[in-house]
């Protein structure tokens, strides 16, 4: 394993984690976009560029609308 998956994986089961278990309903939703933020590093890291972006545009550009 290299370093930067280990840090973006450990970062991303962290704010998953924390997602989950805070009470306030803006920290769950800023958790769920360094969630996705996570998920798009690893989709970058994978040479899927494509879907790494779509992933930033339509995901975290719909939490962070609502």
């Amino acid at each position: 394993m290299t370093w930067p998956f280990t840090i973006i994986a450990v970062l991303t089961l962290a704010s998953a984690v924390a997602a989950m278990s805070l009470r306030n309903l803006v920290h769950c939703v800023l958790m769920l976009t360094v969630t996705f933020a996570g998920f798009a590093a690893f989709y970058l890291q994978l040479d899927a560029q494509f879907v790494g972006f779509a992933q930033v545009l339509v995901y975290i550009g719909a939490v962070a609308i609502l």
